[in-house]
């Protein structure tokens, strides 16, 4: 190998290095935000399942 490889080899594990961590914290933030919609969504809709519930029994 000569050194315009070396660099070539060095300076990507560099990149990746430094792009992997940033685009797992995206993923995860991601994640979170979709779950933390769905939970929402889902809290919604239990409200509404009880309120049908309670109107059902009057």
């Amino acid at each position: 190998m000569d050194s315009k490889e070396i660099i070539v080899v060095i300076i990507s594990a560099l990149a990746a290095g430094i792009l992997a961590p940033m685009i797992t914290r995206w993923v995860l933030k991601w994640q979170k935000q979709k779950r933390l919609k769905l939970l929402k969504d889902n809290g919604k809709m239990d409200m509404m399942d009880e309120f049908v519930r309670k109107n059902e029994k009057n």
